[in-house]
């Protein structure tokens, strides 16, 4: 044979050699028949969150609810949303944080606004148990806006990380007026739980959107400082939240008027389309005392 030498033919049994491997290294990472049915199930039913979430978005509602009538802790406010987004920030997914939200918006509505049962039960004979379910249907709608505030926040983290919550005051905000510009009603913004607090001044240069934003901004700092500052060790984030609290306080001490004291005003306030005929003292009395 001239030339360079013909190449013996490669033979099936070598081929099948080679390969042996890759093949046993492809089974060991084939998933098994009881994996893949457990990831498609998960994946499945990632609609709705985890109940450790679920549960931190409650805690975030009642700690809302504390700082409004009749409660009036109007400090909780400053702190309420850290929960909600120690929760969104462990889904991460949209829909499940939709979810969180929605809970976190219906649980808060609830929980500071079933008085308004009082006037269809004693007024118009309504039966308790529809009151209290029309009133649950109607916080299921305004729970809705903070729902969308959770999805739009846990987008942004999927794409910015921790970075996202120095958006999240403007996106809780365009919520708050979305809800005023959809619905005629903004009943219940995170700004008015202050009105029992210290002289907020930026109520007066920006109303209560501002205060919305400043608060929900404090939350933000708060979980935000506290997440990052866990990566140098368990001491410093607990010594910056400490820091936060007395800054804050000193904040509230400063704020607070110091002649408020001194300070009176008169004003009338007219809510339209409420029959008061036939109301004397003496009745208004009588209900007061149901």
């Amino acid at each position: 044979m001239t030339g360079t030498q013909a190449a013996a033919p490669f033979s099936t049994g070598a081929l099948a050699t080679v390969l042996q491997p890759e093949a046993a290294a492809f089974q060991s990472y084939r998933p098994s028949s009881a994996n893949l049915s457990r990831m498609i199930r998960e994946r499945r039913f990632r609609i709705f969150p985890r109940w450790q979430n679920a549960l931190l978005a409650l805690l975030a509602a009642g700690l809302l609810v504390l700082a409004f009538p009749d409660f009036e802790w109007w400090w909780t406010a400053w702190f309420a949303l850290v929960p909600l987004m120690w929760a969104i920030e462990r889904e991460r997914m949209a829909m499940p944080s939709f979810m969180l939200g929605w809970l976190f918006g219906t649980a808060f509505f609830f929980g500071t606004c079933w008085w308004l049962t009082y006037a269809p039960i004693h007024y118009a004979g309504v039966p308790p148990w529809l009151a209290y379910l029309l009133i649950f249907v109607a916080c299921l709608l305004s729970g809705l806006f903070p729902a969308l505030f959770a999805a739009i926040l846990a987008r942004l983290l999927q794409r910015f990380g921790s970075w996202a919550f120095l958006a999240a005051p403007f996106v809780w905000v365009c919520s708050e007026f979305a809800r005023y510009w959809l619905t005629g009603n903004n009943w219940n913004a995170i700004g008015y739980s202050q009105a029992f607090g210290p002289d907020v001044l930026w109520a007066r240069l920006g109303g209560v959107l501002l205060v919305s934003f400043v608060y929900v901004a404090v939350s933000c700092y708060t979980y935000w400082s506290w997440n990052e500052l866990s990566k140098y060790g368990r001491f410093v984030p607990s010594l910056g939240l400490i820091v936060s609290v007395v800054l804050g306080l000193i904040l509230a001490v400063l704020m607070k008027s110091t002649n408020a004291a001194d300070k009176s005003a008169n004003f009338i306030a007219v809510q339209p389309n409420v029959p008061a005929s036939g109301l004397d003292q003496f009745r208004w009395q009588e209900l007061r005392n149901d």
